[in-house]
Parts: structure tokens; C-alpha cells; sequence
């Protein structure tokens, strides 16, 4: 059971929420698509799998909560380790996710999971600013 003062209760929108992931999920693979094949990034089979991953992790929160909880998850954990090419165009899905969560009034997790999310990448970039 979640806390109610970080997670409000509310109704869950059986239009509104699919439809914006189902959005963002195209253009999320469009993008991806393109980077492919314009060769913007070095290509990699473990990169690719982690997006793939993720991508189905957005999709399926998009109609199962515990699943916006496990992209996030990932999206961090991939992120630390550094396992992913893309995360360029996986930011635009949590920033979506990050969307729906304030219009629900999740302040107090989409701040954590920004400052996680932006300390995570400042602590494995390889040039981190000061």
C-alpha cells in the first residue's frame, strides 16, 4: 500500500493515459529508428536490448501503475551502469511519465526521481559539471 501523502489518490483516466504513452512511445521509436540508421550513436546489441526493455516497460505503465515504478527502476539503473545509447530519447519517455505523475499530484516522487535520475547521469558522465 502506498502512502497517501506522497501518492494521492485519483482517477485513473482510461483515455488521457494510454494515449500519451502510446504517442510518446512512437516517437520514441522513431527516434530510436532514425538514430539507428543515421549512425548518430555506436551500435550495440546490449543498447539496443535496454531500450527495447525500456520502451516495453513505458508502454506497459501505461496501462498497469507498477509498471511506471519498474521503467523508472530501470530507466535509473540503466542509466548507472551505463548500459544504454539512447537515453537521449528515454529521458523524453520519463519526462512524460513525470508529466502524468504531477497532473496526479506526485510531487514529492517526480522531484526524487528527477534529482535521483540527475545526479545518477552527472555521476557517471565523463565529463560531470561542477
Amino acid at each position: 500500500m502506498m502512502p497517501r501523502f506522497l501518492f494521492p489518490s485519483y482517477t485513473r483516466s482510461t483515455l488521457v493515459q494510454p494515449l500519451v504513452v502510446g504517442l510518446s512511445t512512437l516517437f520514441l521509436i522513431v527516434s530510436d529508428i532514425t538514430t539507428s540508421i543515421s549512425n548518430q550513436h555506436h551500435a550495440s546489441l546490449f543498447g539496443d536490448f535496454s531500450s527495447l526493455i525500456l520502451i516495453v516497460l513505458f508502454v506497459a505503465g501505461g496501462w498497469l501503475e507498477a509498471f511506471e515504478f519498474i521503467f523508472v527502476a530501470c530507466y535509473i539503473a540503466f542509466n548507472a551502469l551505463n548500459m544504454s545509447h539512447s537515453f537521449d530519447m528515454m529521458s523524453f519517455g520519463l519526462s512524460a511519465l513525470m508529466v502524468l505523475w504531477l497532473a496526479r499530484s506526485w510531487i514529492v516522487p517526480t522531484v526524487l526521481v528527477l534529482l535521483l535520475t540527475g545526479i545518477t547521469a552527472t555521476a557517471v558522465s565523463t565529463t560531470p559539471s561542477v
